[in-house]
């Protein structure tokens, strides 16, 4: 999984962001829309999929959304993470390994997201699993403190 800067912001919407990426000889030019006002942040994966973080900048109920693109630009799979009246900040984030990525949302509060790959046959064409997957760490990372 890599940082990416592929998308770019077209178009703001009521709580929607319209987003492009230009084409060139490998990739052709997609325009999704997606959840949220603020693209924060990016990842492309070795699959050639793209998992793009965004939020709504509303930082008193803030929800991050996260959305797991195909190298169409087909949406495959979404996910949020917010709570009621619980202020959050989008921070720190960090590209551990291929479809592993950390980042601080709430505060005190250190998230893993995986990229699970998609599982082949006729079960899995039928029970559809989840590819996002969600874990909540013990404590935010702090770059300010000596090591």
């Amino acid at each position: 999984m890599t940082p990416s800067r592929q998308f770019v912001t077209v178009e703001r919407l009521p709580g929607r962001l319209r987003l492009r990426r230009e084409g060139d000889g490998h990739q052709h030019r997609v325009e999704v829309e997606i959840q949220g006002v603020v693209l924060e942040a990016q990842l492309e994966l070795q699959s050639g999929e793209v998992v793009l973080f965004s939020t709504d900048d509303c930082p008193f109920e803030e929800v991050l959304h996260i959305t797991l693109l195909s190298p169409s630009g087909q949406v495959l799979e979404t996910l949020e993470l917010g709570q009621a009246m619980q202020p959050g900040l989008f921070q720190n984030f960090e590209a551990l390994s291929d479809g592993v990525a950390e980042f601080d949302f709430f505060g005190g509060h250190r998230h893993r997201l995986e990229v699970l790959y998609p599982h082949r046959g006729l079960l899995s064409d039928i029970f559809r699993r989840r590819r996002l997957k969600f874990s909540s760490r013990d404590q935010a990372t702090n770059h300010d403190e000596p090591t």
